[in-house]
């Protein structure tokens, strides 16, 4: 993905926002916050459910490894089958 798609839906300012909460959360709390954004399926993602795609990224950030495995996937794709989420 690259960066400008992001700031298609969020600013700079919004993105430190996020940034902040997610530091503040983990503060308080035993689990880390992973956000994995998506812009499309890849080629070879196209027949997947979004539920392996999210299982998929869990695996490949080692979220499940984190001390004492609290780990916290927050997954967003915003394109499914080519459609827009909004169509679906």
């Amino acid at each position: 993905m690259s960066k400008k798609f992001i700031y298609k839906y969020l600013s700079e300012k919004e993105l430190k926002s996020i940034s902040a909460k997610i530091s503040e959360i983990e503060k308080s709390t035993s689990g880390e916050l992973v956000i994995t954004i998506k812009e499309k399926r890849g080629w070879l993602e196209k027949t997947k459910s979004v539920r392996l795609l999210a299982e998929k990224e869990f695996v490949s950030a080692k979220i499940g490894k984190t001390k004492g495995s609290t780990g916290i996937l927050i997954f967003m794709l915003f394109a499914l089958s080519g459609r827009s989420i909004c169509a679906r």
